[in-house]
């Protein structure tokens, strides 16, 4: 990254556009000190870096390039082309999209302008209810989490793997492991074929099983999602979410998601 540079920063059905203003990054502690105040004992000064201390481990905040904001709450359906839509899919980690200059500028050019991609928003919103459709009535639990894993591969997965019930020392529970071996992640997902409203067992599980694999010092950094064909997560499972940074993704959004990525079914037994 450089002066001058274009970031993307993907958010919940939307991204912000910024600049980075800095010259070289800069240490947690000297560009957010006020805001750690707020972390009272927390926070932790080593040798001029900033760690967070909780339950005897630290951990280090490492630094952050400072970056005026151009661009906020972008819609993605809205202004966002399919190659752009698919590569902000994973945000919890930075990635290089020089190859999507054009898509980004377009992009930026449609939202100043405020001209919407309309044709992509309604097909993809529309054919959405379709697939979903499809799914609920022509599937079955285990073809679902087939399907799930199809998607994984098809983002460019290295592996997906389906966890032995009876594993060692297991806490909560996954159904999935996929594997992004270039960019260190790992996500961790439980498969919910289910209808209307569902409850936060998934959510509990899937964090669960994620604390326990982040004891592991591995280098991966490793995220949690929730997917259902279910409409809603309800109260509780959304709020647990929330606090332990975990995806859900009900059965329209899996569906714009399957879509999105122009997922191949020829050679899947589904």
């Amino acid at each position: 990254m450089s002066k001058g540079d274009i970031v993307i920063v993907p958010s919940w059905g939307t991204f912000f556009v910024c600049e980075i203003e800095s010259e070289v990054p800069l240490k947690i502690g000297d560009t957010f000190s006020e805001g750690l105040k707020t972390w009272g004992d927390k926070i932790v000064s080593r040798n001029g870096n900033f760690l967070v201390s909780e339950q005897g481990k630290t951990y280090d905040l490492g630094f952050a390039w400072k970056v005026k904001v151009l661009h906020k709450n972008i819609s993605r359906d809205k202004f966002a082309d399919a190659k752009l839509t698919s590569r902000m899919k994973i945000r919890q980690t930075n990635a290089n999209i020089n190859d999507l200059k054009l898509s980004v500028e377009k992009s930026i050019e449609n939202y100043s302008i405020n001209k919407p991609i309309h044709l992509h928003s309604i097909i993809i919103d529309k054919t959405a209810n379709f697939v979903l459709d499809a799914i609920k009535a022509e599937l079955n639990p285990d073809k679902f989490e087939k399907l799930v894993k199809t998607y994984f591969l098809t983002i460019g997965a290295n592996s997906v793997s389906i966890p032995a019930k009876n594993e060692r020392d297991k806490e909560g529970d996954a159904d999935i492991v996929a594997v992004f071996e270039n960019i260190k992640l790992i996500i961790y997902t439980q498969v919910k074929f289910q209808k209307g409203q569902i409850s936060e067992w998934g959510a509990t599980q899937i964090n669960d099983y994620k604390t326990n694999k982040e004891s592991l010092d591995d280098g991966y950094n490793k995220i949690a999602w929730v997917i259902t064909t279910a409409n809603t997560f309800n109260e509780k499972a959304e709020n647990l979410a929330k606090d332990n940074e975990i995806q859900l993704i009900n059965g329209q959004e899996f569906s714009k998601m399957l879509l999105n990525t122009g997922i191949n079914l020829l050679n899947t037994n589904l």
